[in-house]
């Protein structure tokens, strides 16, 4: 029987790119200007660890904006969503 080898190797240093660490820093940073809960719309990054770091310090993800009540800030994944209510704080997490 043929045995092959792999070599793996890992890159250093590992991490999260730029837009993740980005998105993630808004967020926190609204947790600390406007306080919790922070409504943000979809989960911005694809890892439960980072998601549920940012939910137990006060951030809530939504589907809807309908689902956050008047006066709460609300972040997007984007400049391309638009909000529908026009005073509500909403960092920009482009």
């Amino acid at each position: 029987m043929n045995e092959r080898t792999l070599d793996v190797y890992l890159a250093e240093p590992r991490g999260f790119c730029t837009g993740v660490r980005r998105a993630v820093g808004i967020v926190e940073e609204a947790l600390k200007q406007y306080g919790a809960p922070v409504f943000v719309r979809h989960e911005i990054v694809h890892n439960k660890f980072v998601i549920e770091n940012l939910r137990a310090k006060g951030a809530v993800f939504i589907d809807e904006l309908a689902e956050v009540p008047d006066g709460r800030p609300v972040g997007t994944r984007g400049r391309t969503e638009r909000l529908r209510r026009s005073r509500t704080p909403r960092p920009d997490g482009s």
